[in-house]
């Protein structure tokens, strides 16, 4: 059963007891005139009691309720703003750190290329290292160039040849070895 599925039952509910209150506070006053007696009218006067009892705790659950969801409102609608705004704040960072690396990344490409073309790599084994480098899988690389996962493997084992590194993660490592060892990395 959802909230607002409970607040309705909780709303029927009022009513219902605010009903049984009233009819019960009239059938006291026809009582009272046509003279019953007094323990029946002592009955009818405590279902009185109890009902409105019931029907004013009912009133202060469904306020209670409503100023809770209206909190609970209030305070989506805030975080809401808060996620915007980071995400806002995320998209400036990134646009600022790639305008801060853009000829970084293009100097660094042009070194990794001259470096390929002393080991006299064709134009698709450039292609592969890089892939190799970025970290694709022999699968994914195939997929990119629309070739056989064995063809890429073989292409590999030639990078590797020609390099004379003994696979992937020294591929890499020649790079990035070069590019931190210059840099001063916190303790």
């Amino acid at each position: 059963m959802t909230s607002t599925q409970e607040n309705k039952i909780k709303i029927i509910t009022f009513i219902l007891l605010l009903g049984v209150s009233l009819f019960t506070m009239f059938d006291v006053v026809v009582d009272m005139r046509q003279g019953v007696g007094i323990d029946h009218l002592m009955l009818e006067i405590a279902l009185w009691i109890f009902s409105m009892l019931g029907a004013f705790f009912q009133f202060r659950i469904v306020k209670w309720q409503s100023n809770e969801m209206t909190g609970y409102r209030e305070k989506i609608t805030e975080l809401g703003l808060i996620n915007a705004n980071l995400n806002q704040k995320i998209k400036e960072e990134q646009m600022d750190f790639q305008q801060k690396i853009g000829h970084l990344s293009s100097e660094f490409l042009s070194y990794i290329d001259a470096q390929f073309n002393r080991w006299s790599f064709s134009r698709g084994e450039k292609e592969i290292a890089l892939l190799l480098i970025k970290g694709l899988s022999m699968k994914e690389i195939a997929e990119i160039r629309g070739s056989n996962e064995n063809t890429v493997r073989q292409q590999a084992s030639q990078i590797y040849r020609k390099s004379q590194l003994g696979g992937r993660m020294e591929l890499s490592a020649f790079f990035l070895d070069d590019l931190l060892a210059q840099s001063n990395l916190p303790n």
